[in-house]
């Protein structure tokens, strides 16, 4: 906080005021930036009393959140303000003209116009604005003088972001179910926002009998943003898995799936799994990315299956960890079915590329070429 504090000024034949006093405040808090600009003068007399006033308060309020900044005159107040003898009570209404005889006119409570806009805002307020237009006055002063009291300005800026940020993460969701029944998706967590930020979802359980059970489940993404570019990580965790009446077992899926935009796209995208079994054969713990494995009597399964989409302007990337097919009849579930574990995606999209903000997706179809190389899988 800066303020400065003046007894007085007496201002020849222009006029005098009492007390002046300024101030400026930043506040810095956990969700917004604020600062606020305040001017206070009291006993104006202006022009051998054309004008006076008991009190003049100017006030310049500008606000910053991660989405957006915005500025306001509130607890701008004028008290005991006389024109030309004329009492005017309460605060004038913004850039209220009145014409003074013989000299010219003055604005009460002039303000400019505030922005409003995610990356800046801006406020001037002036209390008293004195024009002086008539030549040969009486008080002597010339032609294009202005005699301001009582200022105020507040403004906030930021460099505008170069990229929009976008992305999700869910620990289970099954799709063609009996009945076309869609389960999920679960623990789902979007970013809170374009511009970043972190965001956890989790879930104590879930359970379809015959079909899949867990434990807990939790999600999380993270974006951030700088003056070059932006990163966004998603991370999905089940524990405690058994799938398809116990043919598949694992103490805990992750996948992880990061995006990040600088001068240009990179992506990455991993799988981790604790004692994954299928039908008690165990599954190394970190397999390659589009690892296929039989499950017998069911179809196959797709680990640390990944999409990664990285052009000018865009770097995408989505995974899942364990991607279920069913492609045998079988007396749980109907030729169709998916089941996907521990899914991330994650999106950075350059904004002078002129592309969409980034949108998630919680399935991407599969390619031609990834369907044909499943059709050569045993049955």
């Amino acid at each position: 906080m800066l303020r400065r504090l003046f007894r007085g000024r007496h201002l020849g034949l222009i006029g005098q005021t009492g007390t002046l006093n300024d101030q400026v405040t930043t506040t810095f808090g956990a969700t917004q930036i604020t600062v606020q600009s305040v001017a206070d003068v009291q006993g104006v007399n202006l022009l051998g009393g054309l004008i006076q006033a008991t009190e003049l308060k100017s006030v310049a309020n500008t606000t910053a959140t991660r989405f957006l900044a915005r500025s306001s005159s509130t607890g701008t107040t004028f008290t005991g303000l006389k024109v030309a003898g004329i009492s005017i009570v309460g605060t004038p209404r913004p850039n209220t003209k009145i014409n003074l005889l013989g000299l010219g006119s003055v604005t009460l409570n002039e303000q400019s116009f505030p922005t409003i806009g995610p990356n800046e805002s801006d406020i001037y307020v002036v209390a008293i604005d004195i024009s002086v237009t008539v030549p040969l006055n009486l008080f002597g002063i010339p032609v294009g003088t202005h005699i301001t009291v009582a200022a105020a300005g507040s403004n906030f800026s930021r460099p505008a972001f170069p990229v929009t940020l976008g992305g999700d993460a869910y620990a289970l969701y099954a799709i063609g179910l009996n009945g076309a029944v869609t389960s999920g998706p679960w623990s789902l967590v979007f970013l809170p926002s374009c511009t970043g930020g972190t965001n956890t979802v989790s879930l104590a359980t879930v359970s379809l009998p015959g079909i899949v059970s867990t434990g807990t489940m939790t999600d999380t993404i993270t974006g951030s943003i700088n003056s070059q570019g932006g990163t966004v990580t998603s991370t999905s965790t089940i524990q405690g898995v058994n799938l398809l009446g116990g043919l598949i077992t694992a103490d805990a899926i992750t996948g992880t799936a990061t995006a990040s935009y600088g001068t240009s796209g990179s992506t990455s995208a991993s799988t981790t799994l604790a004692n994954f079994n299928i039908g008690g054969i165990a599954v190394t713990a970190n397999p390659g990315p589009n690892t296929f494995l039989a499950v017998p009597g069911f179809g196959y399964v797709e680990f640390n299956e990944q999409y990664n989409n990285t052009t000018t302007g865009l770097a995408a990337m989505q995974m899942h960890a364990v991607d279920i097919f069913i492609t045998v009849p079988n007396p749980l579930l109907p030729i169709g079915a998916r089941i996907f574990l521990g899914s991330a995606d994650a999106v950075v999209t350059l904004l002078s590329s002129g592309s969409s903000s980034p949108q998630s997706h919680v399935v991407t179809p599969f390619s031609t070429t990834k369907e044909q190389a499943k059709t050569l899988l045993p049955r």
